[in-house]
């Protein structure tokens, strides 16, 4: 698969319009995928299309900005299709777009994709510390997870040092690490690192999600995804049956 010099940016909205400014500022190419034509992203962009292919083969060739109107997930599926992997990602969009991806493939291989059953999921649960669960979802089998208190918010930009800007407290383990270890001799997985890229803009590498769609084909039962940064993170578990 040939990585593209690129910010693929998964959503036009308010962040993504910030994550585009980022990418913008730092003279990389970037391509916002969104299913609005009216996305906040659109007045930034230097032109859009629908055919994602050709609109990152624009972004890369002029070394601009721009605008697919499609479903994100679809537009990442359709450039893997063709051999194509954005060198980072950035996700955008509501949810847990990773998890969504990975979802959304397999089904489309044919394989049935849903939630684990709940003393699974407890049991990969139960290995986090309660200070850093934030949410339990039990029909998405889903965690989110943040050092950051409930009702603090962090300090923006940060680039996630060791000792937090906001609460002074040392983080030895970063999340990234505490999600891995969770499931860790239980399932198959992997837990995609983002990197702090600007402002309050984070992303992880094309490369590191190929190696998780790898990871999920080869899969047949319980398939950890997560995404995190030293300080917050999310995963799921699927069932892929």
């Amino acid at each position: 698969m040939k990585l593209l010099k690129m910010v693929f940016i998964a959503g036009g909205g308010n962040f993504g319009a910030r994550a585009l400014k980022v990418a913008k500022e730092a003279n990389v190419p970037s391509l916002v995928a969104d299913i609005s034509y009216s996305c906040h992203a659109r007045e930034h962009v230097n032109g859009l299309g629908y055919d994602v292919v050709n609109e990152a083969m624009k972004a890369i060739n002029e070394q601009s900005s721009r605008l697919v109107i499609m479903d994100a997930r679809e537009a990442l599926w359709k450039l893997m299709e063709a051999g194509l992997m954005p060198f980072i990602i950035v996700p955008a969009v509501p949810n847990h777009f990773a998890a969504d991806v990975v979802r959304s493939i397999m089904e489309k291989k044919g394989v049935n994709v849903k939630g684990v059953d709940r003393q699974e999921f407890l049991h990969v649960v139960k290995r986090l510390p309660k200070s850093v669960i934030c949410s339990i979802d039990f029909d998405r089998s889903r965690v989110v997870t943040s050092y950051m208190p409930k009702d603090e918010l962090c300090k923006v930009p940060c680039n996630e040092p060791i000792i937090c800007p906001k609460t002074k407290k040392v983080r030895l383990t970063p999340m990234y690490e505490m999600l891995q270890r969770a499931f860790s001799g239980i399932c198959d997985g992997l837990v995609l690192q983002s990197h702090f890229l600007g402002e309050d803009v984070g992303g992880f590498y094309g490369k590191d999600f190929a190696r998780a769609l790898k990871v999920a084909m080869s899969c047949q039962g319980t398939l950890a995804i997560g995404t995190a940064c030293r300080c917050h993170g999310v995963l799921d578990l699927l069932s892929l049956l």
